[in-house]
């Protein structure tokens, strides 16, 4: 025998299920015993907004500044094992790969810096009063020509003098 569920209990489970609010769920029976869930078209639901272009811009360099961060970490921690193996076995061969190692960490250093300043590019780019900032990146225009007819020019003229 079947448990009967009341229209509160069903609610609540839907919405836990669906991870909805209980008021945006409307039972109808469109059949006696037999309920159809639909949603209530009264009741909104708050739809999560899709991440701008600048908001994964900024994700992305979040991520990129942690990955050389742990990066110039890392090759610290090596470099002072490494140039501590170096002192104590005196081969050429340890100090060739500790000046690497050196190199690759200034290397990744100046890349964050680099990541920086590309930041602050785009963000000035891409700040609100800024009319040089396009879509396509940056463009330079060094003649535009429009060739027209003299009917064409007139008439274009004419379409712009109207609609102001």
């Amino acid at each position: 025998m079947s448990k009967k569920i009341n229209e509160f209990e069903l609610k609540d489970e839907l919405s836990e299920i669906f991870d909805t609010p209980p008021e945006t769920i409307l039972i109808a029976e469109k059949t006696p015993g037999c309920p159809a869930v639909v949603q209530n078209p009264q009741v909104q639901i708050a739809t999560t907004k899709e991440k701008t272009n600048e908001q994964l811009a900024e994700d992305d360099f979040n991520y990129a500044r942690q990955n050389l961060h742990d990066v110039i970490d890392t090759g610290k921690r090596a470099l002072e094992n490494l140039a501590q193996m170096a002192e104590d076995s005196a081969t050429p061969r340890c100090h060739e790969i500790v000046g690497e190692l050196m190199k690759n960490i200034a290397d990744s250093t100046r890349e964050l810096f680099e990541l920086h300043q590309k930041m602050k590019n785009l963000k000035k780019e891409s700040a609100p009063g800024n009319r040089s900032a396009n879509v396509s990146g940056d463009m330079n225009v060094t003649n535009n020509n429009l060739m027209l007819t003299t009917s064409e020019l007139l008439k274009f003229i004419k379409d712009n003098n109207s609609s102001k």
